[in-house]
């Protein structure tokens, strides 16, 4: 959903094949009770121009 552009240089058989590889090193973490969780920090920030 958000790494679109990490597979641009890849080809639809080569995306195929790595998608796995991925969630299987991501599942430890980010699978929990069923359910993926997406991993991101939002960060906020106020600046005040002196």
């Amino acid at each position: 959903m958000f790494a679109g552009s990490f597979f641009a240089g890849l080809s639809p058989e080569q995306q195929i094949e790595i998608i796995p590889v991925i969630e299987e090193y991501l599942k430890p973490t980010l699978y929990q009770q069923g359910t993926w969780t997406a991993d991101y920090r939002r960060i906020r920030i106020v600046a005040v121009k002196l």
